[in-house]
């Protein structure tokens, strides 16, 4: 493993003009750079107050909490904890998961985006994947997403272009605006003590608040308590407004648990036990994988469509599976460490094991 340090103090500027590998960046108290990498090129250099960084492979970032850190071209997964400095992000090719960041610039992304929690404004231009953003102080702007939106508790201005879903939880505060456009379903969820003006078109709307008489299936506007939020949604499919969490909760699936700490936290144990899956398996299962992502693709879109009647303990119960076998297990388990698979396409293939 090659390693560098590099002194730059407290709030340096990083260039990484490209990242050929998966990029995890981490801030941290000291007021030097730390870098590592399993590959053959490693440079750190200092030019007119800025700092690049080269590397031809994975690599593993800590820096100074207030560095500013600018990537150009990531090629694989990318993932940023604990920094207050700007980031900018000018393209992605696989996942990128953020934490605990301040101002986000990202231009185009071909996978997934994961955000939780960020001081300042996060601005988009497109997202091939699924958005999930919580905790955001700032104003949030999403030029493009082609797949589903999942957004909770941001106390800025919001705009947002959906080719999917859209699952909201807001908490309006006085003078913010949201507009968000989607070109399938919206669930929107509020307090009951909500302060806000909607103005809501969808093919069908429906609102279940507390006090609120709506004609069935017309859009219109609805103003709750002083109306000082101004929140203006447009669905292509069917709207819901409600302050009812069960409701929310059956839509969106936000979750405390990490997958990426998990995956790095089984380490050195599953390292062990993976040995004992064969080729056969691993094989197996990456065929599996194909075959059930290219199938929940087809079906996401004709399937995804929420049940607005929410009776979802009444349906029918799915049939029995077989169950995946400790060896298959052990060998997505694998993957996932290795990082052929994301934590969510390890997922979907226990599924389709099963």
């Amino acid at each position: 493993m090659l390693q560098k340090t590099l002194s730059v103090g407290t709030a340096p500027n990083i260039l990484l003009e490209t990242a050929p590998g998966n990029l995890r960046a981490i801030g941290w108290e000291r007021d030097e750079i730390l870098a590592k990498t399993d590959d053959e090129l490693l440079d750190l250099t200092r030019d007119d107050g800025q700092v690049a960084v080269k590397c031809d492979g994975d690599l593993i970032l800590n820096l100074p909490r207030g560095a500013s850190l600018t990537i150009r071209d990531a090629r694989g997964d990318v993932v940023v904890r604990g920094l207050s400095g700007a980031l900018d992000i000018l393209n992605a090719a696989g996942d990128v998961s953020l934490r605990g960041v301040g101002t986000v610039h990202v231009g185009a992304v071909n996978g997934d985006v994961s955000l939780r929690g960020a001081s300042g404004d996060v601005q988009m231009a497109s997202a091939d994947g699924e958005v999930s953003i919580e905790g955001l102080e700032g104003n949030l702007a999403l030029d493009s997403v082609d797949d589903d939106l999942y957004l909770r508790g941001v106390r800025g201005n919001v705009k947002a272009t959906v080719a999917g879903d859209a699952v909201l939880s807001l908490e309006p505060q006085s003078g913010q605006a949201c507009s968000v456009a989607a070109d399938e379903d919206i669930l929107l969820r509020l307090p009951e003590n909500a302060n806000a003006t909607l103005q809501l078109d969808g093919d069908s709307v429906r609102v279940d608040l507390p006090g609120v008489s709506l004609e069935k299936d017309i859009s219109q506007s609805v103003v709750l308590g002083d109306g000082s939020a101004k929140i203006s949604l447009h669905a292509g499919g069917d709207l819901v407004v409600t302050s009812r969490e069960s409701e929310w909760e059956s839509a969106a699936e936000f979750s405390s648990f990490d997958w990426g700490e998990f995956g790095r936290g089984l380490g050195e144990h599953i390292s062990r036990r993976v040995q004992q899956a064969t080729v056969n398996a691993a094989r197996r299962a990456e065929a599996a994988m194909r075959r059930a992502d290219q199938k929940m693709r087809r079906a996401e879109r004709h399937a995804r469509r929420w049940d607005f009647n929410w009776s979802f303990d009444q349906g029918a119960s799915a049939p029995p599976s077989q169950p995946v076998s400790d060896e298959e297990r052990l060998t997505i388990l694998r993957m996932l460490q290795e990082k052929k698979i994301t934590a969510e396409e390890a997922e979907k293939l226990l599924s389709a094991l099963g």
